[in-house]
């Protein structure tokens, strides 16, 4: 695949099967997207570097992933 300028993941087991699949060696917290959805990055493997925003599956309301994407609103 190739490298994207985010990794987004909703659960934390689907995260974990990425980082395992690309052979990274650590997620590394560097803050919060916004409270309850934490940024990294991974460290090692082929997306070395990558940002991470993560949420657990439960987590958020159904546009979290939008807003997230497009804080100012949808691009037309």
């Amino acid at each position: 695949l190739p490298r994207p300028g985010t990794l987004l993941a909703a659960g934390g087991e689907t995260l974990r099967a990425a980082a395992l699949a690309l052979h990274a060696d650590a997620i590394i917290a560097t803050g919060l997207a916004e409270p309850g959805v934490p940024r990294a990055v991974l460290r090692g493997g082929v997306w070395d570097g990558v940002a991470v925003v993560s949420k657990s599956g439960a987590f958020g309301g159904p546009s979290l992933w939008r807003d997230l994407l497009f804080p100012t609103g949808i691009p037309a």
